[in-house]
């Protein structure tokens, strides 16, 4: 559906790419909000008509008596009014990545991340206080304050207006007509997370009750951003449409564009002889994740051409990450790691053995969000290998930590 508003999308997308190289340029950061909002407004719109179109034509095909043929064909545009829904609906997640680009401009991704664990708000359109909300959000960047609507996003899920704070972590704005209920349910969660974005402990931010302490991390992974961009550009170079590259050992980016050809046959017939290069492959086609991609730094930063990012949206540039497992779980026994993995489980790597069962510790567990980032973040295998190394260290000579460790290492 993003074709349909290519041009409008287009310039909210050189719009980010400007703001993310002049961040201070709070005249830009407040024209792209609104930009950004109108455009999401729209797709709302569309989303609710659709809805209620949608049930008018099944009440009919329940109530009204229709013939055999005038059925049929009922069903048929009620079955395409649902796919016109669905790609309204990819078209706000695709909008809201935009705005993830926008937080990614002014807050740290491991703030995000906690941020992002959280069910969506819901629609801007009917909203109560909607329209003070940009107000508000006008007054405080027309005070020389970098400020975000959480509703533009897919990350902000908590508050109504982000703001940095002096330590750099988020602070948020409720933005009320009438008076705000310090001791209502929304305002303890804010707080709640609030003080763990500042102190690193807390309870019930992950849903769990029990205690949990946020370690940071010893060192920044290593991104393969240079490549991704390489092979996308080869990609439309290439005749075939297709192009894969090796960007280190047990690592491939891989890039597809339409072709007549089926599908499935030209994925085989392209990707089967990297796969045939691994141990222990495996894939991940990057445009089915869209959906969860806030809690990853977005790929509307990581995609440096406008173009290839319009036709990422769009699903015409398909891209993929294949990984061989056998290789990372090398790149880890060269820190004393043995590792296994579990890709369809919350915790996506288990790790045994060296300093773990030195301190008394069966296992140590990775998140899927933290496995994910070597594909949705584009990160080097090998740094990978060294961070959660470096990381699982941390946690262990952490003499308060560990006496009540879980087994289960926050990020």
């Amino acid at each position: 559906m993003i074709w349909r508003h290519r041009n409008t999308v287009r310039g909210l997308l050189t719009q980010l790419r400007q703001l993310d190289q002049t961040a201070h340029d709070l005249s830009l950061l407040l024209a792209l909000q609104e930009g950004l909002r109108k455009s999401i407004l729209k797709g709302e719109r569309r989303i609710l008509a659709i809805k209620a179109d949608l049930a008018s034509r099944k009440r009919e095909l329940r109530t009204a008596k229709l013939s055999k043929d005038a059925a049929k064909k009922l069903k048929a545009t009620i079955q395409r009014r649902f796919v016109d829904l669905e790609d309204y609906q990819a078209m706000l997640v695709a909008l809201k990545t935009i705005g993830d680009g926008i937080a990614h401009c002014y807050f740290a991704s491991h703030d995000l991340r906690t941020l992002s664990m959280k069910e969506s708000p819901g629609f801007i359109t009917g909203k109560k206080g909607a329209s003070l909300e940009v107000k508000s959000l006008r007054a405080v960047i027309r005070r020389g304050m970098p400020a975000v609507l959480c509703d533009l996003t897919n990350t902000l899920r908590y508050g109504d207006i982000a703001y940095p704070s002096r330590g750099g972590a988020p602070n948020f704005i409720e933005v009320k007509s009438g008076k705000v209920d310090e001791h209502s349910e929304q305002m303890a969660k804010l707080r709640n997370v609030l003080d763990y974005l500042r102190t690193d402990r807390g309870a019930g931010v992950y849903g769990e009750s029990q205690p949990i302490r946020r370690i940071e991390l010893t060192r920044d992974f290593e991104f393969c951003r240079v490549a991704l961009n390489d092979v996308i550009n080869a990609a439309y170079r290439d005749p075939a449409h297709f192009t894969s590259v090796q960007v280190e050992p047990g690592l491939w980016y891989a890039a597809m564009l339409p072709s007549d050809e089926n599908y499935d046959s030209r994925f085989d017939r392209l990707l089967a002889p990297v796969l045939r290069q691994c141990s222990k492959p495996t894939a991940f086609y990057l445009n089915v994740h869209k959906d969860a991609w806030s809690a990853h730094a977005p790929y509307t930063l990581s995609i440096d051409e406008v173009e290839h990012i319009l036709d990422f949206m769009e699903g015409s540039l398909s891209l993929f990450v294949i990984l061989d497992l056998a290789v990372l779980a090398s790149e880890l026994a060269k820190h004393d790691l043995e590792a296994t993995f579990h890709q369809d489980q919350p915790h996506a790597v288990t790790l045994r053995g060296g300093i773990i069962s030195e301190h008394g510790l069966q296992e140590m567990r990775l998140g899927s969000h933290m496995f994910f980032r070597i594909a949705m973040e584009f990160v080097s295998v090998s740094s990978f290998a060294l961070v959660t190394a470096d990381y699982i260290k941390k946690v262990l000579a952490d003499k308060e930590l560990l006496p009540s460790f879980t087994g289960e290492p926050q990020e």
